[in-house]
């Protein structure tokens, strides 16, 4: 990807992404930016396939250090994360 991509469009395929991974259980609308995504809907399997699925569509790196709460935790926490990764 390159720096502009924007913010809708990095939520837009993260949600799908979720939806259709790990899924949620939820419809698409009915997921807050920040509902916890740690506290029972991603493990430690989910995350790593997350992962792999930002590296590969975004064309980013995301190192060991930045697997943190703060840029995993919601999918406003990941968009941004993500936001400032393609910039």
């Amino acid at each position: 990807m390159t720096g502009t991509t924007t913010r809708a469009e990095i939520e837009t395929r993260v949600r799908a992404y979720l939806l259709s991974g790990p899924g949620l259980g939820m419809a698409d609308d009915g997921i807050p930016g920040d509902h916890p995504l740690l506290d029972g809907v991603l493990d430690s399997l989910g995350i790593y396939s997350l992962v792999t699925f930002l590296e590969n569509g975004f064309a980013v790196e995301v190192r060991d250090d930045e697997l943190l709460p703060e840029n995993f935790g919601s999918i406003d926490a990941i968009t941004a994360f993500m936001a400032a990764k393609c910039a």
